[in-house]
């Protein structure tokens, strides 16, 4: 994790929790923006990083982990007894304007969340 990457802790509430990516693109007369959050990295309760897999069907990643990509969503399941699972999102957007190059941007940040079990 880098310095300028936050960590945020979420307490599980339910018997899972699901993930979604999200994909925003909105066209102007002169200009468009991309915007999206994406799953890019996952890291079970023994530390090991694991890829998902993105099928249509839910694929077991570990026990208690499941992926899968429904059209252009990528989901993420995680049961409560699978945890502390951290998940490392990547938030990109982009600015393109057609007319004034100098106006144009682009940014990308990374979150990491921990789901934990609640302590009795």
């Amino acid at each position: 994790m880098t310095s300028e990457e936050r960590e945020h802790v979420t307490v599980m509430s339910r018997e899972f929790v699901e993930l979604r990516s999200s994909y925003h693109h909105h066209e102007g007369t002169n200009d468009y923006t991309n915007s999206s959050t994406e799953i890019v990295e996952i890291v079970d309760r023994h530390g090991q990083s694991i890829q998902p897999v993105w099928k249509s069907d839910w694929t077991t990643l570990t026990e208690g982990v499941e992926s899968r990509q429904d059209d252009r969503t990528r989901c993420v399941r995680i049961l409560a007894s699978a945890c502390p699972v951290r998940v490392r999102f990547g938030n990109f957007h982009e600015y393109v304007s057609y007319t004034d190059s100098e106006h144009c941007s682009s940014s990308t940040f990374y979150d990491w969340v921990r789901y934990v079990q609640p302590t009795a």
